[in-house]
């Protein structure tokens, strides 16, 4: 139980970074910044579709899993600075709502 709340807190300080990140992309910043953002983002939003996924929560899965792939920095999307900027906030409030329906769960050992 001990175990499950840690990773909670963890997921939900994860989060929380994410999102001052997302929100900061509002403003200008040298492109390492939004390189930095890309890696960040991708890896929250895997994580957190890792963690729906075992909550059977199918469509955070899905709506995690695509925000992923829009900020994989592998193979990166190239769009405007406005529409960047939309995709920043709507997963900002994706990840600020996350935190009310994406927990941890115990596994079954």
């Amino acid at each position: 139980m001990k175990k499950v709340i840690q990773h909670n807190i963890i997921s939900i300080v994860v989060r929380l970074l994410s999102i001052l990140l997302l929100i900061g992309a509002l403003d200008r910043h040298p492109y390492g910044y939004y390189q930095f953002l890309r890696v960040v983002t991708c890896g929250v939003a895997a994580y957190l579709a890792f963690i729906a996924n075992l909550s059977k929560k199918e469509v955070w899965t899905w709506i995690l899993g695509i925000i992923a792939v829009i900020f994989n920095p592998f193979l990166p999307i190239h769009l405007s600075r406005e529409i960047w900027q939309v995709f920043d906030l709507v997963t900002a409030v994706i990840f600020f709502v996350s935190m009310f329906f994406i927990k941890h769960v115990e596994s079954a050992e």
